[in-house]
C-alpha cells in the first residue's frame, strides 16, 4: 500500500514594505478625491499653511486694489514728460467791447471868454485813431500877451479853432497886469477821428495888442475819453 500525505500549499507573508507601500497609495488616492469633493468657500485662512500661497498660485489680473490694506499700494516713479503736442486750433474771435467810460470835469464857472484869439502858441499835432470827445491839459509858467495897458488878457485852449469849455482864464485872475500864469484843463466836444490841433491862445478884452504873445515852458496833454 502506497503510503500518501496531504499536499499543503505554502503561503508566504507580505513583507513590510509593500503593506507601506500600498497604504501610501492608498491614502493619496483618497485624499485627492476628499480634496475634489471640498464644498465652494469651504477652505478658510486657518487651513491655509502661513506661506503657502505664492504668486504662481494666483491668477494674474484676479486681485483687486480693495484686497490689499490701505498703504500697501505704492504707485512708482513718474515717468519722464512725454513731447509737447501739437498747438491747438486758434479759436473764434471774441465780441466787440464797448466803449470805454466819457468822462472829464472841469472849473466852467464865471471864465472870462476868450472870443476870436488875437494870437496862438505851443501848437500840438494830434490824431484820434476814433471818434470822441479828448480831455486836454495844459500847463505854463507864464502866457504874456501885451495888451494896451487899458486891456485885459484872456488866454485859454483852442482845438481846430474852437475854445475847449472851461479852459479860459484872465491875468486878472491871478494878479493885476498882463503876464497869465496858466495851468488848465477841459474836455471838448466829440472830435472826428483823424488829425487835429491844440493850442494856447490868447486875446486882448477891452484894447488892443501891442506885441506878439509869449508863452513860458507850456506843455499839453490830450486823452481820447472814448469812442463816441
Amino acid at each position: 500500500m502506497e503510503n500518501t500525505q496531504p499536499l499543503t500549499k505554502r503561503v508566504s507573508r507580505p513583507r513590510y514594505a509593500d503593506v507601506m507601500s500600498t497604504l501610501a497609495v492608498v491614502l493619496a488616492l483618497t485624499g485627492t478625491a476628499y480634496a475634489a469633493g471640498l464644498a465652494p468657500n469651504s477652505v478658510k485662512s486657518k487651513q491655509i499653511k502661513n506661506g503657502a500661497v505664492r504668486s504662481v498660485d494666483v491668477k494674474d489680473g484676479d486681485l483687486l486694489a480693495t484686497d490689499f490694506k490701505s498703504g500697501q499700494l505704492v504707485a512708482g516713479p513718474a515717468g519722464p514728460a512725454g513731447p509737447a503736442g501739437a498747438p491747438g486750433a486758434a479759436g473764434s474771435p471774441g465780441q466787440q467791447g464797448q466803449a470805454g467810460p466819457t468822462f472829464g470835469r472841469a472849473r466852467n464857472v464865471g471864465q472870462p471868454s476868450l472870443g476870436t484869439p488875437e494870437a496862438s502858441g505851443a501848437q500840438t499835432d494830434f490824431t484820434l485813431p476814433s471818434a470822441g470827445p479828448v480831455f486836454i491839459t495844459a500847463m505854463s509858467n507864464e502866457v504874456d500877451l501885451n495888451c494896451m495897458p487899458d486891456a485885459a488878457t484872456v488866454a485859454g485852449l483852442v482845438i481846430d479853432g474852437t475854445v475847449v469849455p472851461g479852459t479860459t482864464r484872465s491875468s486878472t485872475s491871478i494878479s493885476p497886469g498882463v503876464g497869465l500864469l496858466f495851468n488848465v484843463s477841459g474836455v471838448s466836444a466829440p472830435l472826428s477821428a483823424g488829425p487835429h490841433t491844440a493850442s494856447i491862445a490868447a486875446t486882448c478884452v477891452g484894447g488892443a495888442t501891442a506885441n506878439g504873445l509869449s508863452i513860458f515852458d507850456p506843455s499839453i496833454t490830450v486823452i481820447l475819453l472814448g469812442s463816441s
